[in-house]
């Protein structure tokens, strides 16, 4: 996980990265896979070519299949149970995280009544057949 850290750190385009998923809860199998979310720094975009390397960066340091999410097209739910269940594994750009942090909660909070709304459309529709 060192290497990984290190990885994460020492890219200047990544401004924080967190671990979630089974393994920032204890939950995983030998076969989980590590989910890391990345925020970038402001005005910073990567191409699929870049992400690619970045992914296969990230394995070749943790020997472990990475599955990365960025932060900044997550939808509210996932962004905002990264934020609430994940473990800090670097922050470059404190502002950063703490903006999309707050951003994060502001949006699932709004989020949520509607989820919750579509949910109960659910299962009332499955218990009426």
């Amino acid at each position: 996980m060192d290497a990984l850290t290190t990885t994460l750190a020492q890219d200047p385009r990544i401004a924080y990265a967190l671990m979630f998923g089974s393994r920032a809860r204890g939950e995983a199998s030998n076969t989980s896979d590590l989910d890391v979310a990345i925020g970038l720094e402001p005005g910073i975009r990567l191409s699929a070519q870049e992400l690619g390397e970045l992914i296969a960066d990230l394995e070749r340091d943790s020997g472990q299949v990475i599955d990365l999410v960025l932060l900044d097209d997550s939808p509210p739910a996932l962004a905002y149970r990264i934020f609430a269940d994940g473990h800090l594994l670097a922050k470059r750009n404190h502002d950063a995280f703490v903006a999309r942090k707050v951003r994060a909660i502001l949006e699932y909070l709004d989020f949520a009544s509607f989820e919750a709304r579509c949910a109960q459309g659910v299962l009332k529709a499955a218990a009426n057949g």
